[in-house]
Order: structure tokens, then C-alpha cells, then sequence
């Protein structure tokens, strides 16, 4: 199914081309007992007769059926023809499902079905069946893990992939690890990335206790920053001495263009016209010459000055061009002045 387009109110109506593809998948689920899995590599023998998914954020579209498309096709009601609210406890705050006594149905159908709600229940018996626990079913559960800490985990991130890697204990060592299905596997990711733990702690304690809390963190902190600031100066000046040349250079092609009219008595119609198409061209390069150099003054780059960010919150700096010269613990050489030690000072000069 997709959504109608030019609407106001979104109405779902049968895709001609995938339609017959989720009936085909309700068959197979409830006439094979097939799983997930099953399904989706029989679906992906002929992608042009079952044409995969598409993602409604286009850059996660794969191409190909998995086990989660799948099961989002089996346990989608609103293929029996009727809309169905209340499938998600959104007041939780985790988003989890419901279960499917607490959906709330419309009471008549509101677009195409194209299962029955008997097909629909059927299927979802089966995977109901499948997640009963022996404590459920009156029988001796069983007995739950110690819970595991990883203290990195959330914070750990492939960059092959972009997903977030997992904690796993092995051996007594903590791995955090990425291993994507082979459906998700990107070219040129190794099917499993393992990182210990161990050197990663090992790291961030050596940065902390270093930069963050050292007794030369200040120090440390004032090159930094003074760095950065020479660094994105000299950038920022490259980039306006470039935009200067070239406006520069096209303002004496402007004076050339005419030239060839200037030295002769009759020049042709062609001529002229060649002349004038040249002319707007430059006349254009020239405009974004001068829009370019406008832009890199509007956002030219400031000195930091860190040594009053020891005792000064960042908040409180402003930037005063006609500052120039170094006085005090809050004023510098490149025009910082701390707002708050300048309303102080002169609170207490009145």
C-alpha cells in the first residue's frame, strides 16, 4: 500500500505492484509455518516479481528483504482494510508495543485490505506461540543472568557502519562489537569488529587526567585554543586575500572587453554581440566575487583569549573592535573584553 498524493488527508490505497507481494508473504507464513528469515531469502530469488521495501528515509533503503521487513509485514494491521491506533504506549516514554487487546480499531474499513482480519489473527498466533516462555505456560522458568555493566556502552560507535556497537563478555575480557547482518553488511566491513575495553578505559583515563583534570590543564587549554584561533585567522585571511585578487583581476578584464569595439571603425553585429555575452559574464562573476568577500567579513573568525576564561564564563565575552591594546587580567592585545569584569569595573568606578 502507499499513500495517495496532493491530499490534505493521507488515504492508503493498494500498490498494484507490492500488493500482490504481502499476500504472498501471509500465505507463506500461515500455509508453510515459514520463519522470518525464510521468507525474506525466498522474496530476494526474484526482486523484480517482489520488489524490496522502501524506507521512508531514502538513504536507508537496502534494496532486498530482511528478517525486519518481514515481520513488519506480518504484524501490520492496517493491511485488513481498517486503521488501528494505539499500537505504541507513547505516554511511556520507550515507545513499546502494545499488545494487540489494548489496539483501538475503526469500526468500519477505511481503505483496501488486502488480507482478511482471519488471515491477520492467524499470523499472529504463530508468533505468539513462539515468544511463550515455560514460566508462561506454567512450567519452571528459568533462572535470570546477573546483569552486566559496560560502561561504554551507547557511547561506542562503528565508523565502517555507523551503528552502535555492542557489549559482549568473552573470556573474561569485555569486547564491544559490531556485526552487522549480512543483509546491512556495507562493502569492505569485516563481518565482526571487536575493540577491548581494557586499552579504551585505559585511554580516556590518560585524556581526563591529563586535559581535563591535570594541574596544567589551564596551560594546556590557553595553547589550544590559541592554536586553533592562528590557525582558523590564517585560513580566514587566505580565503579574503583570494576573494580581493580575483575581484581585482575581473575589474581590469572588465576594462579589456571592449577593447576590440574601441580599435575598430565598424565592427560587425557579431562582433558586438560577443562582446556584450562576455561582458555579462564577467559582470556575473564579478557580483559573486563581491557577495564572496561581503560573506567572509560578515563571518570573519576572533581571536579566543583563554586566560580570562579561567576565571570568566564564556558567556560573558563580547567581541569590541576598538580594543587594541592589553590591559589587565581581561582585556587582551586582540580585542577580547570580558562583559561582566567591564560592568563590575565600572559599577565600582561610579
Amino acid at each position: 500500500m502507499r499513500r495517495a498524493e496532493n491530499k490534505e488527508q493521507h488515504v492508503l490505497i493498494r500498490d498494484e505492484v507490492r500488493g500482490p507481494v504481502v499476500h504472498a508473504i501471509f500465505e507463506m507464513r500461515i500455509g508453510e509455518r515459514v520463519g522470518y528469515q525464510e521468507i525474506a531469502d525466498r522474496l530476494n530469488t526474484d526482486l523484480e516479481r517482489n520488489p524490496a521495501p522502501v524506507a521512508t528515509a531514502k538513504h536507508r533503503t537496502i534494496g532486498r528483504w530482511t528478517y525486519s521487513s518481514v515481520r513488519d509485514v506480518l504484524s501490520n494491521p492496517k493491511y485488513t482494510g481498517y486503521m488501528v491506533w494505539n499500537r505504541k504506549a507513547t505516554s511511556s516514554g520507550t515507545g513499546r508495543n502494545n499488545p494487540p487487546e489494548a489496539w483501538v480499531w475503526s469500526s468500519e474499513p477505511t481503505h483496501p485490505g488486502l488480507v482478511s482480519i482471519e488471515v491477520f489473527t492467524e499470523a499472529q498466533r504463530g508468533a505468539r506461540a513462539k515468544a511463550r516462555t515455560p514460566g508462561r505456560l506454567g512450567g519452571q522458568s528459568k533462572p535470570k543472568k546477573p546483569r552486566r555493566v559496560f560502561v561504554l556502552r551507547s557511547y561506542m560507535t562503528c565508523g565502517l557502519c555507523g551503528r552502535r556497537m555492542f557489549g559482549k563478555q568473552d573470556s573474561g575480557n569485555t569486547y564491544y562489537v559490531c556485526s552487522p547482518k549480512r543483509s546491512y553488511l556495507p562493502d569492505g566491513h569485516p563481518a565482526v569488529i571487536r575493540l577491548r575495553e581494557e586499552p579504551l578505559i585505559a585511554g580516556l583515563n590518560e585524556f581526563f587526567n591529563r586535559e581535563i583534570f591535570g594541574a596544567q590543564r589551564h596551560q594546556r587549554l590557553q595553547a589550544l585554543l590559541a592554536r586553533m584561533s592562528d590557525q582558523h585567522l590564517d585560513e580566514h585571511q587566505e580565503q579574503v586575500a583570494m576573494a580581493k585578487a580575483k575581484i581585482k583581476d575581473l575589474t581590469r578584464r572588465q576594462a579589456r572587453v571592449l577593447d576590440p569595439l574601441e580599435n575598430l571603425d565598424d565592427p560587425t553585429p557579431a562582433l558586438v554581440q560577443r562582446v556584450n555575452e562576455r561582458a555579462a559574464e564577467i559582470a556575473t562573476e564579478f557580483k559573486a566575487a563581491q557577495d564572496r568577500l561581503r560573506e567572509l567579513h560578515e563571518t570573519a573568525p576572533v581571536h579566543a583569549a583563554p586566560s580570562c576564561w579561567i576565571c570568566c564564563r564564556p558567556e560573558w565575552w563580547t567581541w569590541d573592535y576598538s580594543l587594541r591594546r592589553p590591559c589587565g587580567s581581561c582585556w587582551t592585545s586582540s580585542g577580547w573584553r570580558c562583559a561582566m569584569t567591564a560592568r563590575r569595573t565600572s559599577s565600582s568606578a561610579r
